[in-house]
């Protein structure tokens, strides 16, 4: 486990208590991957892999005949449609935001981390489309997206940290020391980088709105953005 090595490295954490716990990880890691290998062999997943290839084939041929068509017609549609869907991924953030509110809930933060990962990646994909200057806010997702990406990685770590001392079969005050000392690290190290989340919370917040602007669209225009649209597409643009 990467996190466990970079913790290790730091020296600011009982050495003793992150190599039991990477051992256990490396354990259970090693048991998933025989149980994946045991369901999904390699000649199976090589037939997944070839029938993705013939189906991505047919798909840009559909799409060669289909540009002939219809040239230049849906590139305005597009952009439409992802600007519908960056208004839906920012109101999205909006309310997990609020329902994080400002206690430190890891539940709650994870929602607001896959929420922001969404709107970050729709952001990135509507700006290919257009020449705007998104980079600011870009930057802003991608920061707190980063914060709250540690968060869980800590969050993810000490659960495995408590398991591991809650497994304790014999009693070894030593090992049992070492593993509440890296607890209480990693709970420090946790709420850092919570009060971080919540210092950047208006820049985000702030992004968001933007962003979602484009939900106060009138419903005429979202049923012509809908009509102008190729059939297989119109549910996303809903």
């Amino acid at each position: 486990m990467l996190l466990v090595e970079e913790l290790r490295r730091s020296g600011r954490y009982a050495a003793s208590a992150l190599e039991q716990v990477g051992r256990e990880v490396a354990r259970t890691r090693a048991a998933a991957r025989e149980r994946l290998a045991a369901k999904l062999p390699i000649a199976k997943l090589e037939r997944v892999a070839h029938e993705l290839e013939r189906a991505a084939k047919r798909l840009e041929s559909a799409d060669m005949k289909s540009g002939r068509a219809d040239a230049g017609r849906p590139r305005q549609a597009w952009r439409f449609a992802l600007e519908a869907r960056l208004a839906r991924r920012a109101a999205a953030v909006q309310a997990a935001v609020e329902v994080a509110g400002s206690m430190y809930v890891p539940e709650y933060l994870h929602d607001v981390r896959i929420a922001l990962k969404k709107l970050r990646y729709a952001a990135e994909l509507l700006r290919e489309t257009r020449r705007d200057r998104t980079s600011a806010d870009l930057r802003v997702l991608k920061g707190t997206q980063d914060v709250l990406g540690r968060l869980h990685d800590l969050e993810v770590l000490l659960e495995w940290v408590r398991q591991v001392q809650a497994s304790l079969s014999t009693p070894d005050l030593s090992a049992w020391r070492d593993l509440g000392s890296l607890t209480r690290a990693i709970e420090d190290d946790c709420r850092l980088l919570h009060a971080r989340y919540m210092r950047d919370r208006t820049r985000l917040i702030a992004v968001a709105d933007r962003m979602a602007a484009p939900a106060q669209h009138t419903p005429s225009v979202k049923v012509s953005l809908r009509r102008s649209l190729p059939p297989g597409t119109r549910r996303a643009a809903g």
